[in-house]
């Protein structure tokens, strides 16, 4: 039933993917069998013609002398030969032009089911995207559709049935204008190779589950190889020879894996060859019994014997289908489970727009991840007005980021509500509420596009407001030294001339996506923790100044950022315990805030206003 289910589920999507494919399919089927058939019969009335051949008629052996004497009776098999080839040469024909359309189809329809299967991931909530059991699913469902080829395969399965299935209902209507013994014969062996089939089919099905994990394994090793930003730690502690051992273990384990499935597959081969060739030896005998002893024409013996193999070919098809849809099911099942999880609710459903953000309020917000009892945000209530600049401190695990997912809407509260003007978050318009806000987060990205695309991202290109970002965040310089200024593309993964800037260099590009968004609330999640101190400081004061009077909310577990904030949230295991402009904040010896500030003051010389 899960199979059937699976199978209609496969179906349904296809077809919503591409209407044409499955009818192009069915007809592409049918004139595979009329080919075979054609085949089978028109052969049949050539050589019964031949037989009939009233040889005593010929006086002239030459070819003229021969078609004088016997045209009457050569006509008919001259007809049939070009019958055969006429109608062979229009199904050759249309089957190349169709086959050439599928083959189109069938890529088209692999790369949509990667959108799709793309789609659903960017549909479900951020928890689920977090969630390793889900991400366990989402590795092997690609598995399924990218290592296996389960789509294409469950395709040709699909129209390999089709085609037996017409082919057999010809051929069994042949073979019983002789008897129904021959059919009973051919049957009996072709079932052996069937249960053999089934039984092989599974245990590869077994075997490429097992590989599943460890090839997830070895994927994050080949990642980490690719991943440029490690270069340092590979070179500076040899870590090649660790990924390289590991790589060898896994690969070791699934090549063990393969082997013994070889192994098996070998004598599997083997024992349905010499099944088939005694299925054939058993046809030729009793044709042979039939010859001698029935008086069957060469003709019949002909079409019978074609007949019998193509029985025993497409049986044989049809059952190996069978068992190939059966086997690619159980690989697209983690696939169909996949596109059968539960989506993120709809977030266009709120119908307000959000025009600007004059007040932002966590109320009594309470917030635990998914799969865990322990409350990162235990009770947190504040308000931040319009305009204001606010640093966020408490030391790592406190739940500082926390606050950020649920500002953004990755996550919900699991009590209270976030308002904004007075209004529940979730009352705004997905779309409309996004485009008020945008980040730096701690682990920010570039990706190989064109430096001016890395800025824009979603956003209208505007020329003179990407100048204008360019010139306030100090990159004009950096801009005019590359080959092709803002249209550069970053990395050489798709351009030989790609460049890769520095750590400093991309975080300005990040802090300029915030900037060019030209969003009402700011938000810097700790993007420059992997600077000291000072230069931490010069960078938040800086962005500090290119905001003028947005609202912005800075993270950091570094307290030079809270300088020039007009408050600082202090956050201790997911309570706020205190919410104070920074000198007032000083006057307290004993709260967390002072000892964290004065032990990096402490530590650093921090510049004379500090």
């Amino acid at each position: 039933m899960k199979e059937t289910n699976t199978l209609a589920t496969f179906l349904k999507i296809t077809f919503r993917i591409s209407k044409s494919y499955i009818p192009l399919t069915i007809l592409m089927a049918i004139l595979d069998s009329i080919f075979v058939l054609v085949g089978i019969y028109i052969p049949k009335l050539i050589i019964a013609g031949l037989e009939k051949l009233d040889l005593s008629k010929v006086t002239d052996k030459s070819l003229v002398g021969i078609w004088n004497a016997l045209s009457d009776q050569l006509l008919p098999i001259v007809y049939a030969i070009i019958a055969l080839m006429g109608i062979n040469l229009i199904l050759r024909i249309i089957t190349r032009l169709l086959n050439k359309h599928l083959q189109v189809k069938q890529v088209e329809l692999n790369e949509r089911f990667y959108q799709e299967l793309s789609k659903k991931i960017m549909r479900l909530d951020y928890e689920k995207i977090e969630n390793p059991n889900i991400l366990d699913l989402k590795e092997r469902a690609v598995f399924a559709a990218v290592n296996q080829s389960a789509i294409p395969v469950l395709m040709q399965s699909i129209s390999s049935i089709l085609k037996a299935t017409f082919t057999l209902t010809g051929v069994i209507a042949i073979i019983l204008t002789l008897n129904i013994y021959l059919l009973l014969i051919i049957f009996v062996l072709v079932f052996l190779t069937i249960i053999l089939t089934f039984a092989f089919r599974n245990y590869q099905t077994q075997t490429f589950q097992k590989i599943v994990p460890i090839n997830r394994k070895f994927s994050y090793y080949v990642s980490l190889i690719q991943d440029n930003t490690i270069t340092k730690d590979v070179k500076m502690y040899n870590l090649g020879k660790i990924f390289t051992h590991k790589m060898y273990a896994f690969s070791r384990e699934v090549n063990d894996e393969l082997l013994k499935m070889g192994k098996l597959q070998g004598f599997f081969l083997s024992f349905t060859d010499l099944i088939n060739n005694l299925q054939l030896l058993l046809v030729y005998l009793y044709m042979g019994y039939l010859v001698i002893y029935n008086g069957l024409k060469i003709s019949d013996l002909t079409m019978y014997v074609r007949a019998s193999q193509s029985f025993a070919s497409n049986l044989q098809e049809f059952f190996g289908s069978i068992a190939g849809i059966r086997q690619t099911i159980h690989y697209l099942e983690p696939f169909m489970e996949f596109m059968n999880l539960e989506e993120a609710e709809d977030k266009s459903k709120g119908k307000l727009v959000l025009d600007e953000i004059n007040e932002i309020e966590f109320r009594n917000v309470t917030f635990s991840y998914p799969r865990s009892d322990k409350k990162v945000l235990d009770n947190v209530s504040f308000k931040i007005r319009k305009g204001e600049k606010i640093s966020i401190v408490g030391l790592n695990g406190a739940g500082k980021t926390t606050l950020i997912k649920l500002l953004c809407q990755l996550y919900h509260p699991t009590e209270g509500e976030i308002l904004i003007n007075g209004i529940n978050i979730n009352e705004y318009e997905y779309n409309s509420y996004l485009n008020k806000l945008s980040a730096v987060f701690q682990d920010f990205k570039m990706f190989a596009f064109s430096l001016k695309e890395n800025i824009i991202l979603n956003e209208k290109e505007d020329d003179e407001k990407l100048q204008t970002v360019l010139r306030k965040n100090n990159l004009e310089d950096m801009v005019a030294n590359l080959p092709n200024g803002v249209d550069t593309n970053l990395y050489k993964i798709f351009d030989k001339n790609g460049v890769e800037l520095s750590y400093g260099q991309n975080q300005k590009v990040a802090i300029s996506r915030a900037l060019y968004k030209d969003s009402d609330l700011v938000i810097l999640d700790e993007p420059t923790s992997a600077l000291d101190p000072i230069a931490e400081y010069e960078v938040y004061k800086s962005f500090n100044n290119l905001i003028e009077n947005k609202t912005a909310i800075y993270i950091s577990h570094r307290m030079s950022s809270s300088i020039f904030c007009d408050k600082i949230l202090v956050i201790e295991d997911g309570r706020v315990t205190a919410f104070d402009k920074h000198h007032n904040l000083l006057q307290n010896k004993n709260r967390l805030y002072y000892k964290l500030f004065m032990t990096q003051a402490q530590n650093y010389t921090l510049p004379q206003e500090v």
